[in-house]
């Protein structure tokens, strides 16, 4: 890989979470620019740049900030196409509460959705973007 990782954006995720690869490939299809990169959270890459705290959470990794949970699925929908980057709206609301929601929907999420049990099926033209 030769690219400086301050200088790209990167989605961590939970690779083995149907609802988390249902986000990605939601990215995928409506982001403006392909900017994004997406790392899963159990990797040595994530390791490295999260350090090894235990993470239930989408994470985002803009130039050297990161933002977790609520805050990190808002900023994503903010670079998205309209009518979904209308969602990044909701960041006005007290991230207390938002993160409140967004934990309710994680803890639930493998209820709803099933796990990920196969890799995505990805176009040769976004390989690179998987780190």
């Amino acid at each position: 890989m030769n690219m400086n990782l301050n200088e790209i954006d990167i989605v961590f995720y939970d690779g083995d979470c149907g609802l988390c690869s249902r986000f990605i490939q939601l990215i995928l299809k409506f982001e403006k620019n392909p900017n994004y990169y997406f790392c899963p959270l159990d990797s040595d890459l994530s390791r490295k740049i999260l350090g090894h705290r235990t993470l239930d959470s989408v994470v985002l990794k803009e130039s050297e900030e990161l933002y977790y949970e609520s805050s990190a699925a808002l900023r994503i929908f903010r670079k998205m196409k309209f009518p979904l980057s209308l969602l990044f709206g909701f960041i006005i609301i007290p991230p207390i509460l938002r993160d409140t929601i967004y934990k309710i929907i994680a803890v639930n999420r493998r209820r709803f959705f099933k796990d990920n049990t196969q890799c995505l099926l990805l176009d040769e033209s976004i390989k690179h973007r998987f780190l």
